[in-house]
This record gives C-alpha cells, sequence and structure tokens, in this order.
C-alpha cells in the first residue's frame, strides 16, 4: 500500500520551478527533441546522407510537437496535450499503452495529467504515491524497467540496461539482415527492456519483421536466414527437389522462428515424401543422411564416368536416364532398380554419349575388329 495518500493536484497549486519546467506533455516533447538532436549528431558522424535527413526531419518534427503544445487557444493547447501523450506511448510500443489500461489507478493518473496540464515535477510526485509505484512485491518487467529509467536514481544502471539491449537488437538484426537506424534499435532496445524479452521473444520479434518485409517484396536475405536458405537449396538439390526463392526464404525464416514450430526434421521429412513421391522404389530407403542422391550414387557415378562429366554433383536427378533407371523395372516384389548393366546400355543410346571421347574410342574399337575380321587389317 501508498505510504502517502495521493491527491489530485493542479498546476496552480506548483511551485514557480515546477511551472517553468512546463507541463508534463511538454516535458516529454523538449526530451523527444534532445533525443532527435543525439540521433542526428550520430547520424552525422556516420556521414550517411539518408540517416542525416530521416533525423533531421525527426529534430523538426518533434520541435513541431512542443511549438503545438505552447500556441493556441486553452482547448486547442489542451488536446494537443492529449493526443502528444498518447502517441509519445505509442511510439514506445503497446507496452506503455497496455499497462495504463490495465491499471484503473494509472489510467486516473494519466487522465489527470493530461486534464490538469502537470508538470513533469507534480507527475513523478504523485506516480511515486500509487500503490503500483510502491507495490515491492510486484516484479513485472515493465514494473521494473520504468523505476529504473523514472526512479529517484535514474541513468546509469537504465543506460546500461539499454546500451546492453541495444547490443542485443544489433545482434540479432544481424542474423535477420535486417537494417535498422540507431533510433529504431534503441525503440526496439526499450520495448524488450519493459516486455522482459528472452531470446525467443527476440528471434520471434524478427521473424515476424522479415515476413512483413517478405509480403512486401522489401527483404533482401542475408545473414544466418541466407545460410540456413543455402542448407535447404542444398537439400532439395540432393533430394531431387526444386522450390522457389521465395519458398526457400521463407522456409528459413521459420526455422529461426520458435513461434512456427517448425524443425529442421520437419522440413526434412516433408522433402523425404516428395522425393519418394515420383519413385517408389526409394520408399522407406531415403534420410538426411541418405539423399536420393547418395541411394542413386551408382547410377550417377556411371553417367558421369560414360558421359564425360567432370563434376558428378551436378548431375539433375531429373535427368530422363535416372527417371528411367528408377522407374522402369517391376519385379515380384514391386518397384525396382534397372541393373547398372541395363543402364550403361541406355546411356549409351544417348546422344549425349555420342558426343564422347568414349564414344569415339568404342566405334573405333568395332572398326578396327570389323577390319580385321575382313582381312583389310594386320
Amino acid at each position: 500500500m501508498a505510504e502517502q495518500s495521493r491527491q489530485p493536484r493542479n498546476p496552480e497549486n506548483s511551485n514557480n520551478e515546477s511551472k517553468r519546467k512546463g507541463t508534463f506533455a511538454a516535458q516529454q516533447a523538449r526530451r523527444a527533441i534532445a533525443e532527435a538532436k543525439e540521433a542526428l549528431a550520430r547520424a552525422k558522424e556516420s556521414g550517411s546522407g539518408t540517416a542525416i535527413s530521416n533525423a533531421e526531419k525527426a529534430v523538426t518534427e518533434a520541435e513541431a510537437d512542443l511549438a503545438g503544445l505552447r500556441e493556441g487557444s486553452k482547448g486547442d493547447r489542451r488536446t494537443a496535450r492529449r493526443e502528444f501523450v498518447q502517441e509519445y506511448y505509442d511510439n514506445y510500443g503497446p507496452y506503455i499503452a497496455q499497462l495504463v489500461k490495465e491499471d484503473s489507478e494509472l489510467r486516473d493518473l494519466l487522465q489527470e495529467a493530461i486534464s490538469n496540464g502537470w508538470d513533469a515535477t507534480t507527475y513523478d510526485q504523485e506516480l511515486k504515491k500509487t500503490d503500483w509505484w510502491q507495490d515491492t512485491n510486484k516484479t513485472n518487467a515493465w514494473l521494473d524497467a520504468f523505476r529504473r529509467e523514472f526512479g529517484d536514481d535514474p541513468g546509469g544502471e537504465w543506460n546500461n540496461t539499454l546500451e546492453g539491449a541495444t547490443d542485443t537488437v544489433r545482434d540479432i538484426a544481424a542474423r535477420y539482415n535486417a537494417s535498422l537506424t540507431d533510433d529504431a534499435l534503441q525503440r526496439i532496445a526499450r520495448r524488450s527492456i519493459y516486455e522482459g524479452w528472452d531470446e525467443r521473444e527476440f528471434q520471434e520479434w524478427f521473424a515476424s519483421r522479415v515476413e512483413r518485409d517478405l509480403d512486401r517484396g522489401t527483404y533482401e536475405i542475408g545473414g544466418t536466414i541466407e545460410s540456413k536458405a543455402n542448407t535447404l537449396r542444398g537439400l532439395a538439390r540432393d533430394f531431387g527437389l526444386s522450390y522457389s526463392e521465395d519458398w526457400f526464404t521463407r522456409r528459413a525464416n521459420s526455422l529461426l522462428n520458435p513461434e512456427a514450430r517448425v524443425t529442421d526434421d520437419d522440413v526434412i521429412n516433408d522433402m523425404i515424401r516428395e522425393a519418394e513421391s515420383p519413385y517408389p522404389v526409394f520408399k522407406g530407403r531415403l534420410s538426411a543422411n541418405n539423399t536420393l542422391r547418395d541411394a542413386a550414387g551408382s547410377y550417377i557415378g556411371q553417367m558421369a564416368q560414360l558421359l564425360e562429366m567432370p563434376d558428378a554433383s551436378q548431375i539433375d536427378l531429373k535427368d530422363p536416364l535416372l527417371t528411367k533407371a528408377f522407374n522402369s523395372v517391376m519385379d515380384d516384389k514391386g518397384p525396382a532398380m534397372m541393373s547398372l548393366w541395363d543402364f550403361q546400355r541406355e546411356i549409351r543410346k544417348d546422344d549425349r554419349w555420342q558426343q564422347t571421347n568414349n564414344a569415339y574410342q568404342t566405334y573405333t574399337n568395332i572398326g578396327t575388329n570389323l577390319a580385321k575380321m575382313m582381312g583389310f587389317s594386320g
């Protein structure tokens, strides 16, 4: 319970120092301006024209917000304050809005601050009298974060926490090849602190962002997603399957997203089922460690040798020669593989074999033997 009784305050009763500081909304507006100017300074240090332009725009908008709080009639200013405070909290994410909605004491306090145009000092004083603030048994992440950021001793601890969270966001963003401004990094970091994110929730947030950008056609693959997509491409190729680039990217993203509940085994089992469908002879024989390319290794090796292909791994598993070898034989037990002897004969019937040195030598030997048989050669 609160140790002090909180009574409604009116700005008319605030001391002169508080009046000079201005309303709570104005204080927040000045803070927004200061943050925007800091972001502009960082952008100038980076030398990025786009970052500088965006930061300059943010400064202009923040200054315009403050001007709107100072100008116009009393009613207009009150409306501006209300809209600003709502926008201020919305910008920092749903955790603040949800916090106010769920706690009637905070909801009443915020409404009182907006209606009466409290200064920042009054708002802080009244906030710290609430049961919500003084209940030390609460372990909610947003309460802990709020106390660190706006408590009696803000600064070092909060700044260190925010810096650590920002580094985490930056590292995970690199995995997803997500390009974020410093301002965006800090907004996400701040939200993660208030909502108490763990590694899983960071991954879920970035995965949802990738899905959004894929839907918009703006995502550029990179980082861990690209590495995972490349692994999937290799597996698909070794199982004789073809997918779109979008499929590889989305599947890789789902594998990195805990919320999707998709595992590597799930993807591989799906591929196995698809690979077995056109080739029943391989049913029950394929696995992550024995792909279609592995199971057909002897036939692929024969093709590479007779067709004089330097890289057997480049042979397409949908090549008509292989398709015939896998599907053309039935025995009393069902589908069976063509014998390697018969497969060699099929290769020599292929037009590609006719262009090889192997064919030339074969025909030369046949010609020589015929000549000998007819007595034209000694």
